[in-house]
């Protein structure tokens, strides 16, 4: 029950009040559902899926990937759809984006599939195709 006046505080907090301008996202300009993030040798790497395509953004600060390097590293293959919740991790010398996708309009085909980078850098060339 300790929860309850906790819920109700944040609800006030967060409750829109008049006169109050709109919140703006601090970290990038646009939707980025499912965001992940980690922190490895001193840069923050934010991967999202947006536009049926895997972005990865590399930062030296976490509030802010605006201007940050990015680049899409996987494209939704034909006749698959839902791309969603990509986590990236490093591992043994090399980047890896595990996601889950299906097959277009086929929710309950969605499963777990992965990406390899080429290489320790996260920025460089990944592998073309997924394996689950």
């Amino acid at each position: 029950m300790a929860s309850i006046p906790f819920l109700i505080a944040v609800a006030v907090l967060i409750s829109p009040c008049a006169g109050q301008q709109l919140y703006n996202n601090p970290v990038l300009d646009y939707s980025a559902p499912d965001p992940y993030v980690t922190l490895h040798e001193g840069f923050y790497y934010l991967i999202l899926s947006t536009n049926n395509q895997l972005v990865v953004h590399k930062s030296k600060v976490l509030t802010n990937f605006r201007d940050a390097e990015s680049k899409a590293i996987y494209n939704l293959p034909a006749g698959k759809g839902q791309l969603w919740a990509p986590e990236i991790h490093f591992l043994y010398g090399n980047w890896y984006v595990y996601f889950a996708m299906g097959d277009a309009n086929n929710v309950p085909s969605n499963r777990m599939w992965a990406i390899r980078s080429n290489s320790a850098d996260a920025m460089g060339e990944w592998t073309a195709e997924a394996v689950r």
